[in-house]
């Protein structure tokens, strides 16, 4: 009975319909991966076609560097002092290993099956970026938003801009396998671009710029190798050079001698050099008056000005950036030039006036006034990966040979974060939002040489079989990998997973015409 139900071309329908599965659930959330992921491995195993998966995976180098990473994991409990978390870890990466293993031990799919499920990934992109999109705009739904964030429904913000950045690799793959404008996947690209500016996602943007210099560098190599190299250099200083002048922003230190002491209500000014504005260089607390601002702020607003706004920031460091970048004493004369829309704003955490149309470029304002006021690093997100990193450097010091072993990285980094006298509060220390960092925390020098060489092994290949799609999905993944913890989240993995098998995939294809 179960032999005639399940036969060779029902196996083949379900292996597929799990693939399907998972690519709709990288947009669609967990519950979607995980059911695939259950009838992908179930159908392996009831196909049970042992002894030839045993021998496609010998014959795959790729496949067999994967297995033994995902050992190097299991090895680590060895030397773990947690090991509850260390199986948990192990059970969380499994589509790492389950995905890949599956494809590449079974016949290969077909580019007609690809193509199927590469498009469904790329419609249920469609589907939800437009529903984030109409619902943050109020149009559909009756969602309420804090923050930008918020926007991306169906999952973590910053994976969500990660698979946008894949879809819109996809595109630009069928452009090119095509030789021609293909007006459909043009108009989509254009979509995907605007989403990521509009949703302020940083991750989103770099991996958006990846995929386009990936593309770059992977055609001028198949056309000249040495304009590729050439072009990625050049890349690389131009993006130190830009970098370093983002940096170097200007600031206006005042005369802190030389100004009033007195408002013109005659009470008290405060007058520091500390923080500066992010907009135009001026000291923040110049001309502040604190008692002056609570009075002029409870006339127009329900907020407590020594409280929160909406975006869970202090609101009255919210409204002295504002005021500073109108160029405004903060003191009652000041106040009462805002209207009534700048008080909304202040309110919702906006911090110079037009903030809420600029989308992706308050992000950027937002870096720079990280990078020049650090006395703080609570609450901001670049400060505080400097805080992770920074101590993610003191573990690796003290465990650079094998690691504190799989499952004892937090632990070990919050020891770290003690030592360190680190300002962070103790809900913001968190692990290395560094890939590279973290397996290095947790295997040492051999666990961190045999990640990278992993890493190469899939670029080799992809320049190999000329495997555009390849090469856009492991310079998108690395990127990552060097500002979040992206393998550490069950998302992460299936993204990371799904697209090696793809890249086995398309090995065994290129074998197979041989």
């Amino acid at each position: 009975m179960l032999d005639r139900l399940f036969n060779a071309r029902m196996h083949n329908f379900l292996h597929l319909l799990g693939l399907i599965g998972i690519a709709v659930g990288l947009s669609f959330g967990k519950a979607f991966m995980s059911l695939s992921m259950l009838l992908l491995i179930a159908n392996f195993l009831l196909e049970a076609n042992f002894k030839v998966a045993i021998q496609r995976i010998k014959e795959n180098r790729l496949l067999v560097a994967v297995l033994a990473f995902y050992c190097l994991l299991m090895l680590g409990l060895s030397w773990s002092s947690d090991f509850s978390v260390g199986l948990k870890e192990i059970k969380s990466r499994l589509p790492l290993l389950a995905i890949p293993l599956i494809v590449g031990a079974r016949e290969s799919l077909s580019t007609k099956h690809l193509q199927l499920i590469l498009h469904f990934f790329l419609i249920s992109l469609l589907v939800t970026s437009l529903i984030n999109f109409l619902s943050y705009n109020g149009l559909i739904g009756n969602h309420t938003y804090d923050d930008i964030r918020g926007m991306s429904l169906f999952g973590s913000h910053i994976r969500y801009g990660i698979v946008i950045a894949l879809g819109t690799s996809f595109c630009i793959y069928q452009q090119v396998q095509a030789k021609k404008l293909l007006w459909m996947y043009l108009i989509i690209v254009s979509w995907f671009i605007f989403y990521t500016y509009y949703s302020e996602i940083l991750t989103g943007a770099l991996s958006m710029i990846m995929v386009f210099l990936a593309t770059g560098v992977f055609l001028l190599w198949i056309w000249k190798k040495s304009l590729a190299i050439i072009t990625l250099l050049l890349f690389v200083s131009s993006a130190i050079y830009f970098s370093l002048q983002f940096t170097e922003f200007k600031i206006h230190k005042a005369d802190l001698q030389s100004l009033p002491k007195t408002t013109a209500n005659g009470n008290c000014y405060y007058h520091s050099n500390e923080s500066f504005s992010e907009i135009n260089g001026l000291p923040l607390y110049t001309f502040y008056c604190e008692k002056e601002m609570i009075s002029e702020w409870s006339k127009v607003s329900s907020f407590p000005f020594m409280g929160d706004d909406l975006n869970e920031h202090y609101l009255r460091y919210t409204a002295v950036r504002y005021m500073t970048a109108m160029e405004l004493t903060k003191d009652s004369v000041g106040f009462q030039q805002l209207t009534n829309t700048d008080i909304r704003a202040i309110e919702k955490g906006y911090t110079y006036p037009g903030q809420q149309n600029d989308h992706f470029f308050a992000r950027i304002y937002g870096i720079r006034h990280q990078l020049i006021n650090q006395t703080n690093p609570n609450g901001h997100s670049l400060l505080q990966r400097f805080e992770y990193w920074k101590a993610s450097i003191h573990v690796i010091k003290k465990h650079w040979l094998i690691g504190v072993g799989t499952g004892s990285n937090q632990r070990a980094l919050d020891q770290a974060y003690v030592e360190l006298n680190s300002k962070l509060l103790p809900k913001n220390r968190c692990k290395s939002h560094n890939q590279f960092m973290s397996y290095f925390i947790s295997y040492g020098i051999l666990g961190f040489t045999f990640f990278l060489f992993l890493i190469g092994l899939i670029v080799y290949f992809s320049f190999k079989n000329h495997y555009l799609l390849g090469i856009q999905f492991i310079a998108v993944i690395a990127a990552s990998f060097l500002i979040e913890d992206t393998l550490e989240t069950q998302f992460g993995v299936t993204i990371f997973g799904l697209f090696l098998a793809l890249v086995i995939n398309e090995m065994n294809l290129n074998r197979a015409l041989k």
